[in-house]
């Protein structure tokens, strides 16, 4: 079928050519061959195809490359300017291998000579083309796109966003930036495997763009970090679809017949504001970002000028850990644990303090510094050494007492940290019954296989292992069934308000049922009461800790004394409101 208007540009074949008998050569060529299109429509000039050609873009052009106004090159040039691609063959009375390979640079699939055209080559030439146009398109995508998700990668992304930025600058334009990843995603690889993992992924990656608009950027720039380009969104925009976001991907995803919850970290920052290019705007997401996570993960965080100050921050303590670990500023204090009946002494919890200059950084900033650094195995012997050393000291007065110290769970993916507190022990002559490890309910929650297998090794040796902060993280207490742990450590928000809620209360109750019913203890921190005291005695708690009965003490070498400066440090951070 032969027309001037194109309906549809699925199978069509566009001729651009102002001589009429060149034209009909071409329709008694193709009348020859079985062809694929459906319809062939004729331009005379290029002027007359370019509006159709931009709009209906079709599946292959045969184009004259020279007419009467003008040639082919410029039109090309003209289509690609307006992002226009397709599978072009140059038509011309006489070859010129310097024009051929013009024409190839100019991205045209194949050139052919008019007087040299036969039905065959023609077609071959056609469906040539269109096959290597295929090729090409796919060979693009695959270039700047994420094999896995399908979203664009950071190649792409990088020069859209550059692009947007500069956009926004020169008509004063408002865009926004969103950084994102998932929580511990590497333990939901190492627990469930990759293919899991990349199910969590692409799910991930098709919820992203369920919650934005076409107009949008959505890119993957590895592992489990997206990035997201808002172009025409000004600050309240963007944390309307970071709450959506945050929302759409905390939705249990179907991996196979697991279900799998996962969570993100969000970050972002807009333009106009403080960054002046597109590699600081993306610095100000990241480190927002970061804070998501140092806050609790799970939740999203708007730039603030203010993190500029904690990223120096953190810069400053990377870079004064070693001398700190090397020159001894580092500090052991330890706070008591007490039988929740009769009050006596059963453990004491081992707590890094490190001031530096004049002020004191806090414990969760040492162990993300730490654990930022290459001194995760220097910082461990150095801990092991200090807590264990010291315990021995005490049981020679005090021989019932144990010790709990706190790891983070990815330390436990290293199996040389195992080793090193196996060999503190025997140097210290410390039995390992008198060890307890504490790891946190929330990086439990996906423990890896490495995880467990350490876990398992702390079992086989002796050592308890206790479920700290138990509360905080809403993780199912089933989940934490296959666990060799023999304690719970009560969140202290889940003992604080009583006045204001009755739900804190049941909340301890059942706890203490569920853990007894598995022969664990349950200890529960944050007392700071006697009546808060002799509550959680009647709920069912085995042990207490808090400020009421003791607070962190640096050791002492008479066991007595140091009891009596934790009591006074205890009274001292309730006065002080330090709770």
């Amino acid at each position: 079928m032969f027309s001037k208007v194109s309906k549809s540009n699925e199978r069509v074949l566009a001729i651009v050519e102002d001589d009429e008998s060149d034209f009909f050569i071409y329709r008694r060529l193709l009348a020859r061959v079985n062809h694929d299109f459906t319809e062939v429509v004729h331009y005379n000039h290029p002027d007359e195809a370019r509006e159709r050609l931009l709009t209906e873009p079709p599946a292959c052009c045969l184009m004259d490359f020279r007419f009467s106004d003008g040639v082919a090159t410029d039109f090309i040039s003209q289509l690609h300017a307006e992002n226009a691609f397709f599978p072009i063959v140059i038509s011309t009375g006489m070859g010129c291998e310097r024009l051929a390979v013009e024409l190839m640079q100019m991205g045209v699939q194949d050139y052919l000579v008019k007087d040299e055209l036969s039905a065959s080559i023609l077609l071959r030439a056609l469906n040539n083309a269109m096959r290597t146009f295929g090729l090409q398109q796919e060979l693009e995508h695959l270039a700047h796109h994420d094999g896995l998700t399908g979203l664009l990668n950071r190649t792409l992304f990088m020069n859209r966003i550059q692009h947007s930025v500069d956009e926004a600058q020169r008509y004063h334009r408002q865009l926004g930036l969103i950084c994102l990843d998932i929580d511990h995603f590497k333990q939901i690889n190492d627990t469930y495997g990759h293919d899991v993992g990349d199910t969590v992924l692409s799910t991930v990656a098709e919820r992203l763009k369920q919650c934005v608009r076409e107009s949008d950027s959505v890119a993957r720039l590895g592992g489990d970090e997206f990035i997201l380009l808002l172009p025409e969104s000004n600050p309240e925009k963007c944390a309307l679809v970071a709450h959506k976001l945050l929302g759409a991907i905390s939705k249990p995803i179907q991996a196979g017949f697991l279900s799998v919850v996962v969570t993100p970290s969000i970050g972002y920052a807009s333009y106009p504001g403080t960054a002046g290019d597109h590699t600081a705007l993306i610095k100000q997401a990241d480190i927002a970002l970061y804070q998501a996570k140092a806050r609790g993960r799970a939740q999203w965080v708007r730039y603030s000028k203010s993190f500029e100050y904690i990223d120096q921050q953190n810069d400053t303590l990377l870079k004064a850990l070693p001398r700190a670990l090397a020159n001894g500023d580092l500090k052991m204090a330890y706070q008591p644990v007490f039988k929740s009946d009769s009050l006596d002494c059963v453990a004491v919890e081992a707590l890094v303090r490190w001031n530096l200059g004049d002020r004191s950084v806090a414990p969760e900033q040492l162990i993300a510094t730490m654990q930022n650094s290459s001194l995760v195995l220097p910082f461990h012997h150095w801990l092991f050494e200090q807590t264990l050393t010291q315990l021995a000291q005490w049981q020679r007065q005090y021989p019932q007492l144990k010790l709990a110290i706190n790891l983070p769970v990815n330390v436990l993916e290293n199996p040389v940290v195992f080793d090193q507190l196996y060999l503190e022990l025997k140097k210290s002559s410390v039995s390992p019954e008198s060890l307890v490890i504490e790891l946190t309910e929330e990086q439990l929650q996906h423990p890896s296989n490495n995880i467990l297998s350490s876990i398992h090794k702390f079992e086989q040796l002796g050592v308890d292992v206790a479920i700290d902060n138990f509360g905080s993280a809403h993780c199912a207490i089933e989940q934490l069934v296959a666990l060799p742990c023999k304690q719970i450590k009560i969140d202290r928000h889940c003992v604080l308000n009583w006045d204001k809620s009755d739900n804190n209360r049941k909340m301890v109750l059942a706890i203490s049922a569920v853990a007894h019913s598995m022969n664990m203890e349950v200890v529960a921190e944050g007392v700071e009461t006697k009546k808060m005291h002799e509550i959680l005695t009647g709920l069912g708690c085995d042990q207490v800790q808090g400020y009421h009965l003791g607070g962190p003490a640096f050791a002492l070498a008479d066991w007595p004394s140091f009891l009596h400066s934790s009591v006074d440090e205890g009274q001292r951070m309730l006065q002080t409101g330090n709770s």
